[in-house]
């Protein structure tokens, strides 16, 4: 969601609009590789301050992940 940020919210980075967006813990590394990536996008398009769970201006860690799509599916039905 991009949305106008209140009083209250202008003092955490100082800018007039804020991008907000979602990870479920659950997120394949691919999941959070793309979220990255959008993030990078719009910092480099619109500029601004990037806040999160891992500090300011910090992305999401990625892990070591050898699986395939076809091996998380399979993993997602087995275990649902």
């Amino acid at each position: 969601d991009i949305y106008p940020v209140s009083n209250d919210e202008l003092h955490i980075s100082g800018n007039k609009w804020a991008l907000h967006v979602r990870n479920l813990y659950s997120a394949s590394w691919h999941d959070v590789k793309m979220l990255n990536d959008v993030l990078k996008g719009a910092r480099s398009l619109f500029g601004g301050t990037l806040i999160g769970d891992y500090g300011k201006n910090r992305y999401a860690p990625l892990w070591k992940d050898s699986s395939s799509p076809i091996s998380r599916g399979i993993s997602s039905i087995f275990n649902h």
